[in-house]
């Protein structure tokens, strides 16, 4: 069994230099050598040997000596480093220390004569046995590379390691007589010595940060990864499938890209747009078989005690147009204005008015905007901060200030997190592409949808904060609470958004029990942030003020939604094991303040210098009024969809 090696990711280090190094020197040091020294009259490089431009009595002895003591010493820091940064096993390794054991002998034993492998001396015993040694360790690497490791290095390793097999076991029995010895020898080493070369370039990219490839995002509906500032009215429109037949003439119309359901009057998009997304009973009743019994399949309603939807929060007292079964199609719509709005919502209803559409409810959110026009939720604090940084084809940089929504690569720089995070069919953070549900034409390149009505006790949560921070003694009680001051910055008064929590295990600076360090542990939960990059959402909602259907104190509240490509793993994971469980922030049995479930009251713990004050049991301010799991398609997919 091939044991492996550690295959370090991350910047380069001395070792790796001195590795990459150390082989293309042991390259040169033989290649100036026969060179050089093979220019002496009478050498052939077709017919004699290697060994014999140092052997006894001759001019270049003692740099035979040298040379090959000296590539001795190279081939093991090349060893090391090969082993340290590759995963061609440690068996690779072990046999490169043989070959340097193998080149020593060879330079400390001249050969006499004709220095051929036939002869039965010490220093065709340590040729032979250096190069059964080179096989070796191709072998091993080819072995050890077969699964992982650069495609490129893969190949090569794999040519190399054939190539010198049958030319190791035609140098043992070749018979010298008839000419050509010094080509097969040379050509073993140009074998043995190509793979040094290939692998010694593979530790320098192992060592480079890599940019990931950037997508291009027309291929999806507008607005499921980023939309414009300016799109500050929003509008959630819910239908049921009357007549199948005529609502995939619906969908066909709707993604034509002159029709006015998709823009304004004035034919400029800029001005807002429309997504088409449909639950898992809407496919079904265009005639999709979607089978999977994951969360998208049971529906939100389906899925209430794991997120923590009970008691006023049960589906059962969810507004009515949430309740029924017959929920389908949601229009999204985004725009810049209240008439822009307004337009898309009719054009919206007068097509599902004709075409096989029942509406069921609208629902309205806008962006409430503080003195710098920049969105702010009920509470006066800046929303919209430390969304996912993903790398579309457009003018994304390393200064980018998107970059703190990104994740921090093992060379300790931000990246964006992969686009396969959030859409289906593409790389995601494992370097994997993840199984695209049946059928595939209708499901790549979509993402799913998490939409939540959510309802606030604004003065309920305003009177529990000041009277805890009285009792407490915490002037800034609710800013702890998020995790931010109101306008944004940390609370340390730090700007910067490219922060992490790792240098802050205590919660001194940030509380444990933070909302922001609970939706996003960045790397407060260990191993960097590879525990918490996957799980990240897009979120794209809004907030909505004295909504006409809800009775005080439930008339204001956010309109969240959440795009994601595995509800399970993003969306429901934060839900129930960040936001309504504390143990992974050791916080115990305890609810997020802002988004925790609806369940029995629990205390929160806000970390200070002076010891850990305790809240009294915190009420419940936030409360599910609605919502529903939808998968938007693609482009393709809803042109796929409505022809199926």
């Amino acid at each position: 069994m091939v044991l492996r090696s550690g295959a370090k990711v991350g910047p380069a280090g001395g070792w790796d230099k001195a590795g990459a190094a150390a082989g293309v020197g042991a390259v040169a040091v033989l290649l100036t050598f026969v060179v050089w020294a093979g220019t002496r009259e009478g050498y052939s490089h077709v017919d004699d040997s290697i060994s014999q431009l140092g052997a006894r009595g001759t001019s270049g002895r003692w740099w035979f000596f040298a040379v090959n003591v000296a590539g001795a010493l190279l081939i093991v820091v090349f060893a090391y480093g090969t082993h340290r940064r590759l995963p061609v096993g440690l068996a690779t390794g072990v046999f490169l220390g043989a070959v340097a054991f193998g080149a020593s002998l060879v330079g400390i034993f001249p050969c006499s004569g004709e220095c051929l492998p036939r002869t039965r001396d010490a220093h065709s015993a340590a040729a032979v046995f250096t190069a059964v040694m080179i096989v070796g360790f191709l072998l091993a690497a080819a072995w050890g590379l077969r699964r992982n490791g650069p495609r490129s290095l893969r190949y090569v390793t794999f040519a190399c390691a054939g190539t010198n097999f049958v030319l190791g076991i035609a140098f043992l029995v070749w018979d010298a007589e008839k000419g050509g010895f010094g080509l097969l020898e040379r050509l073993f080493w140009a074998s043995a010595y190509l793979w040094v070369l290939a692998a010694s370039w593979a530790i320098i990219r192992a060592t480079r940060r890599r940019k990931p490839p950037a997508f291009d995002p027309t291929v999806l509906q507008r607005k499921l990864l980023r939309s414009p500032s300016a799109w500050t009215h929003s509008a959630y429109a819910l239908f049921s499938i009357v007549h199948a037949d005529q609502a995939k003439r619906w969908i066909a119309t709707a993604v034509d890209p002159v029709s006015k359901f998709v823009l304004p009057d004035d034919g400029h998009p800029a001005y807002g747009s429309a997504t088409l997304a449909l639950t898992c009973a809407g496919l079904r009743a265009l005639g999709v078989d979607y089978r999977g019994d994951d969360a998208f399949g049971q529906g939100m309603r389906a899925r209430a005690a794991a997120l923590g939807d009970v008691g006023e929060s049960d589906p059962g007292q969810w507004q009515k147009h949430w309740r029924g079964d017959d929920t389908h199609l949601l229009v999204w719509i985004e725009a810049k204005d209240v008439q822009t709005l307004k337009h898309l919502l009719r054009a919206a209803a007068g097509f599902a008015g004709s075409s096989g559409l029942s509406l069921i409810g609208i629902d309205y959110a806008s962006s409430r905007l503080n003195k710098a026009l920049k969105p702010e939720d009920h509470r006066g604090f800046r929303d919209g901060i430390s969304q996912p940084w993903v790398l579309l084809n457009n003018d994304e940089k390393a200064s980018d200030k998107r970059m703190g929504g990104g994740t921090v690569d093992p060379f300790g720089r931000w990246r964006p997190i992969a686009v396969g995070e959030f859409v289906l069919g593409e790389r995601d953070e494992s370097n994997d592409v993840a199984r695209v549900p049946e059928p595939t034409q209708i499901f790549e390149h979509g993402s799913f949808l998490v939409l939540r009505k959510l309802a606030q006790d604004l003065v309920g949560m305003g009177s529990f904060v000041h009277a805890e921070s009285q009792r407490l003694g915490v002037l800034d009680l609710e800013e702890q609470l998020l995790g931010r001051r109101h306008n944004g910055d940390l609370l340390d008064g730090s700007t910067e958004n490219t922060f992490t929590f790792g240098n802050d295990p205590e919660g001194l600076a940030c509380p444990l029990g933070a909302h922001i360090r609970r939706a996003n542990p960045r790397d407060a939960l260990g191993f960097g942030m590879k525990l918490s990059t996957r799980h990240r959402i897009i979120r794209r909602g809004n907030t909505y003020t004295n909504d006409p259907n809800a009775l005080p104190p439930w008339k204001d509240g956010l309109m969240f939604l959440a795009v994601n490509a595995r509800i399970e793993d993003q969306f429901e994971f934060i839900q129930r094991l960040w936001l309504n469980d504390g143990d992974r922030q050791r916080l115990g049995a305890t609810r997020d303040f802002v988004a925790g479930s609806s369940q029995a009251t629990s205390t929160t713990v806000i970390h200070t210098a002076g010891g850990p004050l305790i809240t009294s049991p915190i009420p419940v301010f936030v409360r599910t009024m609605g919502g529903e799991y939808f998968f938007a398609p693609s482009m393709s997919g809803l042109r796929a969809l409505a022809n199926w």
